[in-house]
């Protein structure tokens, strides 16, 4: 599979962890934009320049006009600025300044901004007080003269950017998402798709399982309208039941031209699915008229019995290696499934003896059943798989989507090489 398409579906199936990750930063961002936001405030003052030739010189002047143009062009600077800037950091002040003209006139509007209007006053008295040093070699002599109180405001002139704030929060978490998944998606080296099983060998797919569910009935809670259906129940899902059926027909086309009638199913890790799997695999093939057993071989965490519906055994597992009776068979409510297992868990490993006693048994059930279908552990963790695999015909190794890399499988599938258990297949679980 491409890593575009393994991005896109990664993406698609966190889309909802995806949004709430930028709803989160974008809040974030609006908190943020708030901590930092420092409030500004502005002060205007109207003045004018009295030049010591022409003190009473009106607006109309030409002196005027030609102030006009030079003295906001004076005070806006660089070297103004740079020289005023001395003088306003020394007041303990920070802040910033400008000057506009009325057109034409020897009028001029002196707006400071800072943090408080208080300190924008000073910024206006530190100009007005050292406005002569540099444009006395300007202009020539001449001072400010302030010809109105100042104008300003209660509020400041500046709000927090809220919009924007929220807007770069989102962004930054829509750009990390696609890198996070970006990256996992190129480096990534599990089974994402049916095309990644040519890695781990030819012709060995035996088919894929989609999550299915059962159909809605009224009346049913929730945990039961989400727990993965049996082929024989009659809620199943159509495509769930097909995707069974085709597992269980190769199945039963290879184990016939080789002549195998005992069939384990395992994985890597444990939650892939191989015991959903197997006990599917059993009720298909018994509901197409095989006599089958099934044979809960997960002594740790035993499910089959639970999700047959069974409550009660004739003889445990552990108790059955030492029997050769009839009675380790429980019959079940599938017609020609029979169960051989345990309720409860057990830590107990199993000895040599044990796997002895357990040969003579997986004999005498071989010639009573077509099929005898054997649920085991994680192959990864614990070597039972690869024990019971001595014993059997051939495997069935479940693998899901996107839960182990490539390596790791073909690691675990070593284990199997020098018992006479074959390989069926693979199958994908994308559940």
């Amino acid at each position: 599979m491409s890593n575009l398409s393994l991005f896109l579906r990664m993406v698609k199936q966190a889309w909802v962890v995806i949004l709430a990750f930028v709803i989160i930063c974008a809040s974030l961002g609006g908190i943020i934009t708030r901590l930092i936001y420092k409030p500004e405030y502005t002060v205007t003052q109207v003045f004018t320049i009295e030049l010591a030739q022409n003190p009473f010189a009106n607006s109309a002047t030409v002196s005027d006009n030609q102030l006009s143009k030079t003295v906001p062009s004076l005070l806006c600077s660089d070297v103004f600025l740079d020289f005023m800037q001395e003088y306003i950091e020394q007041s303990g002040v920070k802040g910033s300044f400008m000057v506009t003209s009325l057109d034409n006139t020897n009028i001029f509007y002196l707006t400071a901004k800072s943090n408080s209007n208080d300190n924008a006053k000073i910024i206006i008295n530190e100009i007005q007080k050292h406005y002569s040093e540099i444009a006395n070699k300007i202009i020539g002599e001449s001072s400010m003269k302030f010809i109105a109180p100042s104008g300003e405001s209660a509020l400041p002139s500046n709000t927090p950017n809220y919009t924007g704030g929220i807007a770069l929060g989102g962004l930054f978490a829509i750009i990390l998402s696609i890198a996070y998944f970006g990256l996992k998606a190129y480096f990534t080296d599990t089974v994402s798709d049916v095309d990644d099983i040519s890695e781990l060998g030819e012709n060995l797919l035996l088919g894929s399982i989609h999550r299915a569910y059962h159909k809605s009935r009224s009346g049913e809670g929730k945990e039961e309208k989400n727990r993965i259906p049996l082929v024989t129940d009659s809620t199943a899902q159509l495509k769930f039941c097909q995707e069974i059926s085709t597992i269980s027909a190769k199945t039963d086309v290879k184990c016939k031209i080789e002549g195998y009638k005992t069939i384990l199913v395992t994985s890597t890790l444990s939650g892939e699915g191989k015991s959903s799997l197997s006990l599917n695999l059993a009720c298909d093939l018994a509901d197409k008229g095989k006599r089958v057993a099934i044979v809960d071989f997960d002594l740790r965490s035993p499910c089959i019995a639970q999700r047959l519906g069974i409550t009660k055994i004739n003889t445990s597992l552990t108790d059955a290696l030492h029997s050769k009776s009839n009675d380790i068979l429980t019959p079940t409510s599938v017609h020609n499934l029979y169960f051989v297992g345990n309720l409860q868990s057990v830590s107990a490993q199993l000895t040599k003896k044990d796997y002895a006693l357990l040969s003579v048994n997986l004999e005498a059930l071989k010639s009573r059943f077509d099929y005898v279908i054997i649920d085991t552990p994680p192959s990864d963790f614990l070597s039972d798989s690869a024990d019971i695999g001595e014993l059997c015909d051939a495997f069935i190794y479940v693998i899901a989507q996107n839960s182990v890399s490539k390596a790791r499988i073909l690691r675990t599938l070593s284990s199997f090489d020098t018992s006479k258990c074959e390989m069926l297949g693979y199958v994908i679980n994308f559940a």
